[in-house]
C-alpha cells in the first residue's frame, strides 16, 4: 500500500495513534464475519450430538440478546462465555460444554483470520515514526486470544490493548476512548484513530474531537467502486452466498480493492495479471474443483486436457490438487486435425465441401480442411479451372463445382495424407491413454467434435468434461462416452444473453486459449511421431496478454487453497457463481479497463480471414477492415470519448494529457518518494529499492507497486 503524504502527516502529528483490530489490522478470509459461524456448524453439531440448522443465525441472535440484557444494566459489551452460556440455555444443552464450545469458535477464528495489508503498513509506519500506539476493539473474544492472533500475524510494539468486553465500555458508545485518553493523559484532539467502521471508528471519535482515519473494508470497496464489483457483491455475498462464494469474493476484494488511498487507472491498472487473478481465477477454480469431483464420482482414471484451451485448465487443476489429482496429460488436439483424420472416403470429402466457406485464401482453405499443402497443388489444373493462383481469395459464393473438381483432382493425395495423419494421431493418443480404461477429455466445449474424433480413432468410449455444451454434442451420443458441462448443458442456442459463456463465446475462447501455436498435425517427413504447430499466427497481442493473465489465474487458485480452511474437495462454486466475476466485467467494464483489451486478437483459422479483435485502437482501425467483438467495450469507450470531447468543448480548452500541461520535476519527485520509502519499507526492501528502483517495482507481487512503478517510469524517462 502506498501512503499519501497527507496521511503520513496525520500520523506524524498525532501524539497517540489508536488502531481498530478486526477488519483493520486483521482481516478475515470471508466476506461476512458471520460466515465463520457457518464453518463451525458441523463441529458444534458433533459436540452437542444433534443437528443444528442455521447455527450462524442462532449464534448471532444469542449475542444480540445477551448484549441487550447487558446494556440495560449499563454495560456496553459482553464476553464470549456469556454468549455461549445463553446459547446453551436456549438449546437446553449441558453447561459443562461451555469451554469446549468456546474453544471451537476460537479455533475457527484462528483458521479464518489473516493479516490486512493496508492496516499493517500503517501500523509499521506509526512504529517507524516512533508513535505511541494503542489498539482498541469492540470485541467479545478474550484479550489473551486477541494478543495471540496479533502476535501470530506479526504485530508487536503497541503499548496497550483495549477490548470492550474487558472494560464493559465500547467504541460505539465512545466510553472506551475516555479510558484511553485518561490512561495516556492526552487530549482527544491529540489522538488519531484508524479503523473501518463508519460509526465506531469515524463518527463517534470525530464527535469527541479525535481525528479519525477510515480504512474501509476491501469487500466494501468492491461493492462501491464499479458496477461490475457491485454485481459480484450482489450475486455472491448479498444473495446466493455460500462459504465458497464468500471466500472467493473476499479474495478478489483483497487483491484489487484493498488500496483505499490509491486511485488506479481502472480496477486492474492495465495489468493482465490482475485481470486473470480476479476474473479468470474464479472461473477456473470453480471449473476444476467441479471437474475433480465429477470425474472421481464417475470412475474416470485418466484426464486428457486438450490443447490449447486445456493448458490453463490443467495448470489450475494441478495447482489446486497437486498429489491428489487424477492421472492426467496435456495432449495436442485441433479441429483441423480432427477434420483431416475424418477423410476416409469420397463422401467424407463431399461433406467437407458442403460446409460454409468463410472469406479466406484458397491455399489456406485447402490446407486447413483437406491437409493439402500449396506445394502439392497441380497448378495446371488450378489455372484450367479459372483460378489466378493459390493465394487468391475465396468465400461462400465461390464456384462450388470448380472447387469440387479441384479438390477431387487431388483426391489420392488427400486420402493418403489423411490416412498417414490418422495413423500417427492414433498412435499418439493410445500412448497417452496407456492402460487406462475410463478416460475423459477436458476442454472448453461446445459440440464435442474432438471427443468424437478421439473416440473414433482409438475405438474407446471417451467421456468429456466441458465449460458448456450445445445440443450438437447429442449427435455423437452413440459413438462417444457421456458429456458433462459445468455452466450449461446441451444448449439449443449459443446466443443465450444470460450466460457469458454463450454471449461472449469468442471472448471466453480468446481468454482461456493458451499462448502456444495451434496444432496442425504431425510431421510426415520423419519416422517419429512429432506434432507440428502453426507458426504463422499474427496474434502477438493476445499471446502476451494471456501469458500474464494465466499466471494470475493460477496464482488465484493457489492463494484460495492456502486460505480455504477445509479440504480442497469441499470447495464448490456453481457455474453461475464461478463465471459471475468475468461476466459482470464483460457486461459493464470500467472505461479505463477497456483499453487493456485494445487489439487483442481472436484467432480462428477456420473462420473468416478479416481481423477480429476485442476492440480496435485508432491505429489498427486506420490500417484496414477490422471486426470488434466486444460490443459493451466499444460502447463504454465511445461514451468515454464523447464525454472527453464534450468537456473540452464546454471548457473552451483542448483536452490534453496532464503531462502536456504541467511541468514534471523528476528530481523533487524522487526525493519525496525516497523519503516515503524510508517509512513504509523494511530494511531489506529499502536496500533493494535503492539498488535498482525500476526492478524493485517491476518485481513486486503487489499490483499497486507494479502499476506505480510502470506509470512513474514513463514520466521519469520523458
Amino acid at each position: 500500500m502506498l501512503v499519501s503524504p497527507p496521511k503520513i502527516a496525520q500520523i506524524q502529528d498525532a501524539k497517540l495513534v489508536s488502531f481498530d483490530i478486526f477488519d483493520t489490522l486483521l482481516g478475515r478470509i470471508v466476506a461476512s464475519p458471520s460466515d465463520v459461524f457457518r464453518f463451525m456448524e458441523a463441529d458444534i453439531a458433533k459436540l452437542l450430538g444433534r443437528t443444528i440448522s442455521d447455527f450462524a443465525i442462532l449464534r448471532n441472535t444469542s449475542e444480540q440478546e445477551v448484549k441487550e440484557i447487558a446494556q440495560k444494566r449499563g454495560i456496553d459489551d459482553i464476553t464470549l462465555n456469556e454468549i455461549y452460556t445463553h446459547l446453551l440455555l436456549r438449546l437446553n444443552a449441558d453447561q459443562a460444554l461451555l469451554q469446549q464450545i468456546c474453544e471451537i469458535e476460537l479455533n475457527w477464528e484462528r483458521r479464518c483470520t489473516s493479516v490486512r495489508s493496508p492496516g499493517q503498513v500503517l501500523f509499521n509506519l506509526a512504529r517507524r515514526l516512533h508513535k505511541d500506539i494503542v489498539l482498541v476493539s469492540d470485541m467479545y473474544l478474550p484479550k489473551s486470544f486477541i494478543e495471540e492472533l496479533l502476535a501470530t500475524h506479526g504485530y508487536s510494539g503497541y503499548l496497550k490493548l483495549y477490548i470492550s468486553c474487558e472494560y464493559g465500555k465500547s467504541k460505539a458508545s465512545g466510553n472506551i476512548f475516555e479510558v484511553v485518553a485518561t490512561d495516556f493523559a492526552v487530549a482527544y484532539d491529540e489522538i488519531l484513530h484508524i479503523g473501518d467502521n463508519e460509526n465506531g471508528d469515524v463518527a463517534i471519535p470525530k464527535r469527541l474531537g479525535i481525528k479519525p482515519f477510515r480504512l474501509p473494508r476491501s469487500v466494501e470497496q468492491l461493492n462501491n467502486r464499479y458496477s461490475f464489483g457491485r454485481s459480484i457483491f450482489e450475486g455472491a455475498v448479498r444473495t446466493n452466498r455460500t462459504l465458497s462464494t464468500s471466500v472467493m469474493t473476499q479474495q478478489i476484494a483483497d487483491f484489487i480493492f484493498d488500496e483505499p488511498d490509491v486511485d488506479l487507472e481502472g480496477a486492474f491498472g492495465g495489468d493482465p495479471f490482475a485481470f486473470g487473478y480476479a476474473l479468470l481465477g474464479p472461473l477456473l477454480l470453480g471449473y476444476v474443483t467441479w471437474l475433480h469431483a465429477e470425474a472421481k464420482a464417475r470412475g474416470i482414471d485418466r484426464l486428457l486436457f486438450l490443447s490449447r484451451d486445456g493448458q490453463l485448465m490443467q495448470r489450475a487443476y494441478q495447482a489446486i490438487f497437486e498429489h491428489q489429482a487424477l492421472p492426467n496429460d496435456y495432449i495436442f488436439a485441433s479441429r483441423q486435425v480432427a477434420r483431416i483424420c475424418s477423410l476416409g472416403s469420397d463422401w467424407d470429402i463431399e461433406r467437407v465441401l458442403d460446409e460454409q466457406i468463410y472469406a479466406t485464401k484458397l491455399s489456406d482453405f485447402l490446407e486447413f480442411r483437406f491437409g493439402l499443402s500449396a506445394e502439392e497443388l497441380d497448378l495446371n489444373k488450378l489455372y484450367e479451372l479459372g483460378y489466378t493462383g493459390s493465394e487468391m481469395n475465396i468465400g461462400n459464393k465461390v464456384d462450388r463445382q470448380a472447387l469440387r473438381e479441384l479438390v477431387f483432382h487431388h483426391r489420392s493425395i488427400i486420402i493418403k495424407r489423411a490416412e498417414e495423419q490418422r495413423s500417427r494421431y492414433r498412435a499418439y493418443l493410445l500412448k497417452h491413454i496407456g492402460t487406462s480404461s475410463n478416460v475423459a477429455v477436458v476442454d472448453i466445449g461446445y459440440a464435442g467434435t474432438m471427443q468424437a474424433s478421439i473416440s473414433r480413432l482409438t475405438g474407446k468410449q471417451i467421456a468429456g468434461f466441458y465449460l458448456a455444451t450445445t445440443s450438437k454434442v447429442l449427435e455423437f451420443s452413440e459413438t462417444i462416452g457421456k458429456s458433462f458441462a459445468y455452466i450449461d448443458s446441451f444448449a439449443t442456442s449459443n446466443n443465450n444473453p444470460t450466460l457469458g459463456i454463450h454471449k461472449y463465446r469468442f471472448l471466453y475462447e480468446t481468454l482461456i486459449c493458451s499462448a502456444e501455436d495451434s496444432f496442425e498435425g504431425f510431421d510426415l517427413s520423419i519416422e517419429e511421431v512429432k506434432p507440428k504447430q502453426w507458426k504463422n499466427s499474427q496474434a502477438k497481442n493476445r499471446k502476451g496478454f494471456v501469458k500474464l493473465a494465466h499466471a494470475g489465474t493460477v496464482r488465484f487458485c493457489q492463494d484460495i487453497m492456502r486460505r480455504w480452511p477445509r479440504q480442497e474437495y469441499t470447495f464448490h462454486l456453481t457455474g453461475a457463481a464461478a463465471s459471475l466475476p468475468l461476466d459482470s466485467f464483460l457486461r459493464a467494464p470500467p472505461p479505463p479497463d477497456v483499453k487493456l483489451f485494445e487489439d487483442i486478437e481472436f484467432e480462428d483459422r477456420y473462420g473468416p480471414s478479416i481481423k477480429r479483435v476485442f476492440i480496435a485502437s485508432q491505429r489498427l482501425a486506420k490500417m484496414g477492415p477490422v471486426v470488434e467483438l466486444w460490443q459493451e467495450g466499444v460502447e463504454v469507450r465511445t461514451k468515454a470519448e464523447s464525454k472527453v470531447r464534450f468537456e473540452g468543448q464546454r471548457s473552451g480548452k483542448p483536452t490534453l494529457p496532464i503531462e502536456t500541461v504541467y511541468e514534471f520535476d523528476s528530481g523533487f519527485a524522487l526525493k519525496c518518494e525516497g523519503l516515503l520509502m524510508r517509512y513504509v519499507l523494511s530494511q531489506k526492501l529499502l536496500k533493494k529499492y535503492r539498488k535498482d528502483r525500476r526492478r524493485f517495482f517491476s518485481d513486486s507481487q503487489n499490483l499497486i507497486w507494479r502499476n506505480y512503478g510502470r506509470l512513474t517510469e514513463k514520466r521519469l524517462r520523458s
